[in-house]
């Protein structure tokens, strides 16, 4: 199974909250601005991957991917075009 994060890419007309991101970095195909991460998001996402991770494996699957491509949040932190903080997550 594939866990992801849409990111700034998310729709907030659906999730009813500002988009996440690394930084406050204008998204054309979102037509908007996110919002930067805070630490207490970051804290956040990360729980809820590791929990996504454990409800795949107990329902059975047999492994877990990270889906770090097509421009979502895991990949806006490896980018210098959407990633431009000066922290550790920079």
């Amino acid at each position: 199974v594939q866990l992801t994060h849409g990111g700034s890419f998310s729709d907030r007309h659906v999730t009813h909250t500002q988009q996440l991101a690394p930084s406050r970095v204008f998204n054309p195909a979102g037509l908007d601005f996110p919002k930067e991460m805070t630490e207490r998001d970051l804290n956040e996402v990360k729980s809820h991957f590791a929990r996504g991770a454990c409800l795949a494996r107990d329902a059975g699957f047999d492994a877990v991917e990270l889906h770090c491509g097509h421009g979502y949040l895991l990949s806006q932190f490896i980018s210098p075009l959407t990633n431009k903080r000066t922290d550790r997550y920079g």
